[in-house]
């Protein structure tokens, strides 16, 4: 608060409790310190105390309470709390009641907490006697907002007010529903809930409360059991005697004391009553207490003839069915019937007549008895398996139950087979047999008998016409038409093994997996098994066996299996590729070549591809090589020292001066010429310029060629720091575009890609453009997914360049996190990709989890921008996007996260605040300034803890600026990185691609390979058009 010259911050009590307010002066001038040591008297007891001492006075000997820092009595501030939790659901008010009011039983038995909250709920109800549901319901969910008070609720349950149990059980409600929410529940453990809920109320509170147990995630089914249950424990009257019994056993009382039969509430006679229950359980989903009634009745009446009344009236309510409704009526009968003691006998009883209906019956119900099977229903059952007005299904699924009992080999199996199989002609008999081998596995009886009336069957070729026995036809397809003979038809070898494993699949034999594996390695000595163990695992069959041969085969050749037809796929290579060969002017690689010679007097240009020779000739706009200028200016001199010396000695002449002079010029042209070749550009860097303007626009002609973009990526190593970057601007952006493509469609390394990218990211530094925003481009389309990561790990690693500065460095951190967190990753999944791709990770720099975690908490604060209140900061990422003025500021503080750009200028980073070249990494002890009088004006400085700061004029808006920037960064910014770990990437966010997509030439699925392991689908769904 300013005052004269001098403002004081205190920040060193920051974090104790609230202390009262006391103002640093009165009116009349005086001292804060002495107006806290001013005498005052307590308003409880009147005792005189000092100001500073009053507020622990109340506290200990009147036991006020100190909220929102303000002292109140006890009672006063326990009412606000309630008022708080009751009206706002403040969880921290409620925690603080649980404290204060304590949580452990007083001498009473009760607990404190629990006495104070049926209080102030009956306060609640009684000042508001005709609450609205709505207010019902949000004192509810406020009350619910505390997990530490939801044990104590159990306790209001035992309140005298029912009003005050009401609202115990809907606060429970959700708990118990949760507790009920497994699988294993059991209907007997909802009713122990209820009685818990209940300890007063009757039943039918007891089913209200059980029928919305399912609205709040409670198992559905035992829940409906015990509500059954209840309904039935109701107690009713009995209408004749007024005797109270349950709801369940009054149709028991009233036939067996008054004899009175009802169903369905309708009051009948015997033969009626019998009639309707017959009707209810002859349709297609009869109640199995119906079926019981039925039975306790007819044998209350007729005792030992019971079971053949029964039988009798089933058959003659299913005859008067329609036929259309007599199957499913049949089915639901059978149920009802199995589920009962008289099962068996009354199988027994249906087989003996005549009839379908009740010869259906009676297999059907064989097929749902539990197991073993009594010997007298086996004989009796058998004679009906073949019956032809019954459906062969139901025959044979009764066939598979009699087996189960009398096992599936030895002289009773077989009499049930031939049971099954009489009066039915040969193909019928051996299908029969086959369905019945579905159903119960591999027999050795029921093989043999199957063979041998296979054997006895004549058969015709569907090539030939020719009618052999099975065997001889086995043969002769095999041998004249290279087919297989599968029961009654014929396939081809392979089409029969694909359905042998579609048949493993459900019936489990494995019998039908050495088949294929036999037959497939005699198709195919060499490749067959293979092929085979493809087959089984493309059609789900988890073979391991096969599995492991797969992959052993997928380490020997470094590639990956296809997940869908698990043929071989290769793996790319993932190592950057290797720069041209260069050896004086000549640039080779692959079968490309451009070279530049000056052996002869014309330099010789040749550049040669798979193709052949696409140029060979002499350089263009060069006349002469080195030789030819050292020719062209040396050459006459030396010529004419050389006929001087012979003329001059012909006339007697001293020839030594002007000879020596026209070596001497002959001399200093030779040097001239070597100048004039050293300043001109050297062979190998004119032949890097003609292969950018003459080949690469000649490069993916007609459509892209790996073999060209090989030699490309070499190119674009090679041309780093070297060569022309204005004149191959466009070809190299042409090249760029057909490979972006090209890697889209993985036919393309992403190596190649990145070659060419860094000579793009080099070429614009080489121009004085910002190199960042390229990499942070090329990097992001990562982030977005539609470049897996090894891309950036191509790109990043062992790439040096002169543009790696520590400002740049910090400026593409900063920018990718930008991308990143713009595409919808988290902290963790810029780790994640760190670990996949380790030099991208290197400069997101995941090694500082702290870091990344400010990072995406100051972005998710760029919509809001707290601080705008006291200053106008720039973020770290707007501040990056500019090279010029964030390069050097990233350099001297990697951390940052927000600049104050007032001055002085203040600098908020990961580790503190930054303030005149000086981190403060701790709130310090006081920020003030003082001002003193130095003759004719005042000198200013600024002390923030134990330093000092001379400033030019008067910096209480620099105090406050210093004060709202450690209060917003150290108590409100920092406290909340710790959350930032737990954020998770929004619904339906795909996973980063961590390696390049390659085209199974089987399948035409695009998959992800892993060397050595089963490759990933890109979209299962989608298959690739050529």
């Amino acid at each position: 608060m300013p005052q004269g010259d001098r403002t004081i911050y205190d920040f060193s009590n920051a974090g104790a409790q609230t202390q009262l307010a006391v103002p640093a002066q009165n009116a009349r001038g005086r001292s804060a310190t002495a107006y806290a040591l001013e005498p005052n008297f307590c308003p409880e007891c009147g005792v005189i105390i000092s100001e500073q001492a009053l507020s622990q006075h109340l506290i200990a000997v009147h036991d006020y309470l100190m909220l929102s820092g303000t002292l109140l009595p006890r009672q006063a501030a326990l009412a606000c709390l309630w008022e708080r939790v009751f009206q706002t659901g403040d969880v921290q008010a409620h925690q603080r009641l649980c404290l204060l009011l304590g949580n452990r039983p007083d001498g009473t038995g009760r607990i404190p907490y629990v006495v104070a909250l049926e209080g102030e709920l009956a306060r609640w109800l009684r000042d508001g006697p005709n609450q609205q549901r709505r207010d019902v319901d949000k004192l509810i969910r406020n009350l619910r907002q505390s997990e530490t008070a939801r044990p104590f609720y159990w306790e209001l349950l035992t309140s005298e007010d029912a009003r005050i149990r009401r609202i115990a059980r809907e606060l429970l409600l959700p708990d118990v529903a949760q507790a009920l929410n497994r699988e294993e529940t059991s209907a007997d453990e909802v009713r122990r809930w209820l009685d818990r809920l209940f300890p007063f109320e009757d039943f039918w509170e007891q089913i209200r409360i059980c029928q919305r147990l399912p609205g709040f995630g409670a198992a559905r089914t035992p829940v409906r059991d015990c509500l059954r249950r209840l309904q039935e424990e109701r107690p009713v009257a009995c209408p004749e005697c007024g005797l109270s019994l349950p709801q369940y056993r009054l149709e028991s009382h009233l036939r067996q004391s008054h004899r009175i039969y009802q169903f369905q509430g309708v009051t009948r006679s015997l033969n009626e009553t019998i009639t309707a229950l017959l009707a209810d359980v002859c349709r297609p989903r009869p109640e199995h207490e119906t079926w019981e009634t039925l039975e306790a009745l007819v044998r209350e009446e007729y005792g030992e003839r019971a079971d053949a009344l029964l039988a009798v009236g089933v058959r003659t309510a299913l005859q008067r069915l329609d036929h259309s409704t007599q199957e499913a009526a049949l089915a639901g009968v059978a149920e009802v019937m199995a589920a009962s003691g008289s099962g068996p006998r009354q199988a027994m009883h249906l087989a003996g007549y005549a009839e379908r209906v009740p010869r259906q019956l009676a297999l059907a119900l064989t097929t749902r008895l539990p197991q073993p099977l009594g010997k007298a229903l086996v004989r009796t059952i058998r004679p009906i398996l073949a019956r032809k007005r019954a459906p062969q299904e139901m025959q044979v699924a009764a066939a598979a139950a009699l087996l189960a009992t009398t096992g599936k080999d030895g002289p009773g199996a077989l009499k049930v087979l031939n049971s099954l199989i009489a009066r039915c002609g040969k193909a019928r008999a051996v299908e029969r047999l086959r369905l019945l081998e579905r159903q119960v596995g591999v027999s050795q009886t029921l093989t043999e008998l199957c063979t041998e009336i296979d054997n006895q069957i004549r058969m015709s070729c569907p090539r030939c016409r020719i009618q052999l026995r099975r065997p001889e036809m086995a043969r002769h397809l095999w041998t004249e038409h290279d087919l297989v003979l599968d029961g009654r038809g014929v396939k081809k070898p392979w089409q029969l093994i694909r359905g042998w494993i579609k048949e493993y699949r459900k019936s489990g034999n494995a019998e039908l997996l050495t088949r294929c594996r036999t037959l497939g390695q005699f198709l195919d000595p060499t490749a067959g098994l293979t092929r085979v163990h493809r087959l089984v695992l493309a059609y789900g069959v988890q073979d391991v066996e096969a599995r492991q041969v797969l992959l052993a085969g997928a380490r020997q050749r470094h590639a990956s299996l296809c997940p869908r037809c698990y043929a071989l796929v290769a793996v790319p290579d993932e190592n950057m590729p290797r720069p041209l060969n260069e050896s004086r002017g000549r640039l080779s690689l692959g079968g490309y070549c451009v070279e530049v010679a000056e052996g002869g007097l014309a330099p010789q240009l040749t550049m040669t591809t798979l193709d052949g020779f696409l140029y060979r000739g002499r350089e263009p706009e060069r006349r002469l090589s080195r030789h030819g200028i050292t020719l062209l200016i040396a050459a006459p001199l030396v010529l004419s020292a050389l006929v001087l010396a012979w003329l001059l000695r012909y006339w007697h002449i001293p020839a030594h001066g002007l000879v020596g002079l026209a070596l001497f010029l002959a001399l200093l042209a030779y040097l001239a010429a070597c100048l004039i070749s050293w300043l001109r550009a050297r062979p190998a860097e004119r032949a890097l310029d003609y292969a950018w303007q003459l080949l690469v626009p000649r490069l993916h002609a007609g459509a892209f060629s790996v073999d060209d973009s090989t030699f490309l990526a070499g190119l674009a190593l090679a041309s780093v720091g070297r060569g022309q970057p204005v004149e191959r601007a466009a070809n190299l952006e042409r090249v760029l575009r057909l490979t972006e493509n090209a890697v889209a469609g993985a036919a393309a390394p992403l190596s190649h890609l990145a070659a060419l990218k860094r000579l793009e990211v080099a070429d614009r530094n080489a121009l004085g453009l910002d190199p960042v925003p390229a990499v942070v481009s090329a990097l992001a389309r990562c982030f977005e997914g539609k470049v897996p990561l090894l891309f950036a790990q191509q790109l990043l690693a062992d790439w040096e360049g002169s543009w790696w500065t520590a400002g740049n460095l910090a400026r593409l951190r900063v920018l990718l996190c930008d991308k990143a967190f713009e595409a919808g990753l988290e902290v963790a999944d810029l780790v994640a990709a760190g670990r996949a791709a380790p030099a991208l990770g290197q400069v997101l720099q995941i090694d500082n989890l702290e870091g990344l975690a400010q990072l995406r908490l100051l972005w998710s604060l760029r919509p809001s921008r707290p601080w705008d209140s006291w200053s106008r900061a720039v973020m770290v990422f707007d501040l990056a996007a500019d090279a010029d003025s964030s390069r050097k500021l990233l350099g001297r503080y990697p951390d940052l996260l927000l600049v104050d750009e007032a001055a002085p200028p203040i600098y908020i980073c990961g580790w503190g605040l930054v303030f005149q070249e000086i981190l403060f990494t701790e709130r310090p002890r006081r920020i003030e300034m003082k001002a003193r009088r130095e003759f004719q004006h005042k000198e200013y400085e600024l002390l923030v803890g134990d330093h000092r700061f001379p400033m030019p004029g008067d910096a209480s808006a620099v105090v406050h600026r210093l004060e709202r920037w450690f209060r917003y960064h150290l108590s409100d910014f920092v406290p909340q990185v710790k959350n930032v770990y737990a954020w998770k990437a929004p619904a339906g966010t795909k996973p980063l691609p961590a390696r390049q997509t390659v085209l199974c030439e089987d399948c035409q699925r695009l998959i992800i390979p892993v060397p050595g392991e089963v490759g990933v689908l890109v979209d299962p769904a989608r298959k690739r058009r050529r």
